[in-house]
């Protein structure tokens, strides 16, 4: 497409709505704190102890911004809010986890805490349906570069002005780049997930292709710099799929077959060879052979598990401090700062039971078959874009990221992947229904 053809196209950057969106939408790709917010914590002093009664979400402040950030999301939304309300009864499978998240807060030890962050997540579900409505297709894509480009600008800047906010000072193993963000992990992962949006865009012109592969090279400055080695391997996974995706567009049905037969072998191997030699692995990339505690952390809290297995202890009501069980949790580990597992699957299953967990298998493995249903029939650039954010969810199992969070950019990505990848794939089983009736 030439350049008055990119032209017609409708910009996000061009609507009134991108901007008054645009805070809201960096709170969520931030994970809900900005580095500024917390200079002054921006150490490792305070990481290992001045966090010992204070979680930060239970803060004043954080309780205003959050309260901002949703009113102003329930504003925008107010004449639809209902109706995608009730359209999200049309994915069962998607809504079962927030809706068992939400009916925590009957067994919770915090109640008041389990209602606020489940009901974050029901508002932010709402929100992408939202999203999907008023920017179509591509757009969505050109709204998150835009989301994307200021967040980059933002955290260089940071970076570069301010280091005590956009340098990560707080690991005594040394320093890394985080931006915008309040942790390095975070810097680099989320800014895979933007950096890799103009891959999935059509039509660029010259200018816009060269801007974009500017954009590309900054993300992946700061994925480095971050000095996240889990950023890097999430990077790193991430290229080869788009690369398995590509081959896969090319190959025919038993090429296909084989090709997944091959990626499978190759997880399994990759698995095995992490789960036998993590300590050398680690060590090889620069980390402690305990990965900076967080064996340690596992050993710790697979005890706790059992106390409450089914049940779990309340959607983001098991990290609360000093307080209960993670209090006796982070004394037993020497970890005093400790606020999450370190890893999805046990972070489910503390907060919302083994049955979170199978709702949380039961979300990603529909999302897959639709995509790989939706893969097998020419999809478009959106839809290989909707399939790369499934797959960037899938690894949070294993990556260290969370599930389901609260104020994350990458639930937010997720329902809006998982909603199109089910619309479409509905759409091609009616058409292959009714063409076989024919």
């Amino acid at each position: 497409m030439d350049s008055a053809g990119h032209a017609r196209r409708r910009r996000p950057i061009s609507l009134v709505l991108t901007w008054v969106l645009l805070v809201p939408l960096l709170f969520f790709v931030v994970k809900g704190s900005f580095s500024f917010d917390h200079r002054g914590q921006n150490n490792a002093g305070w990481h290992g102890y001045g966090r010992l009664m204070d979680t930060g979400e239970d803060s004043a402040y954080f309780a205003v911004q959050q309260a901002l950030i949703y009113l102003t999301l329930i504003a925008v939304m107010r004449e639809s809010a209902l109706r995608l309300f009730l359209k999200l009864r049309s994915y069962p499978i998607l809504m079962a986890l927030p809706i068992w998240a939400v009916a925590s807060a009957l067994w919770s030890q915090s109640p008041a805490r389990t209602i606020v962050f489940s009901s974050f997540i029901v508002i932010s579900s709402i929100f992408a349906l939202y999203l999907l409505e008023r920017y179509p297709g591509e757009e969505l894509i050109r709204l998150l570069l835009f989301v994307g480009v200021v967040a980059l600008l933002l955290s260089y800047a940071l970076v570069g002005l301010m280091p005590s906010a956009g340098i990560d000072y707080t690991s005594d193993a040394g320093w890394g780049w985080q931006g915008l963000f309040s942790a390095k992990n975070q810097c680099g992962i989320v800014a895979i997930y933007l950096g890799l949006t103009p891959l999935f865009l059509s039509g660029l012109s010259r200018t816009y292709r060269a801007a974009a592969y500017a954009y590309m090279a900054a993300a992946l400055i700061l994925v480095i710099m971050s000095q996240s080695r889990t950023a890097w391997l999430v990077l790193a996974s991430s290229l080869v799929f788009l690369a398995i995706l590509e081959l896969y567009r090319r190959f025919r049905r038993l090429e296909r077959l084989l090709l997944w037969v091959a990626v499978v072998a190759f997880v399994a191997m990759t698995a095995w060879i992490a789960l036998s030699y993590a300590p050398l692995l680690a060590v090889s990339l620069g980390k402690s052979a305990t990965l900076s505690g967080r064996t340690e952390i596992w050993d710790a809290i697979l005890p706790v598990l059992w106390k409450r297995p089914a049940l779990g202890w309340g959607y983001r009501a098991f990290f609360i401090g000093l307080k209960g069980e993670s209090g006796a949790l982070a004394l037993s580990t020497g970890f005093l700062s400790l606020g999450n597992a370190e890893n999805a699957v046990l972070q489910v299953w503390l907060e919302v039971g083994v049955i979170g967990v199978l709702l949380m298998a039961a979300s990603l493995l529909s999302a897959c078959r639709n995509g790989a249903y939706c893969m097998r029939r020419n999809p478009s650039r959106y839809l290989k874009w909707c399939v790369t954010i499934v797959f960037l969810n899938a690894l949070t199992v294993i990556d260290g990221d969370k599930f389901m969070f609260a104020n994350t950019i990458e639930w937010l990505l997720y329902v809006i992947a998982y909603v199109s990848l089910q619309d479409q794939a509905r759409g091609l089983r009616a058409e292959q229904t009714r063409g076989g009736i024919a």
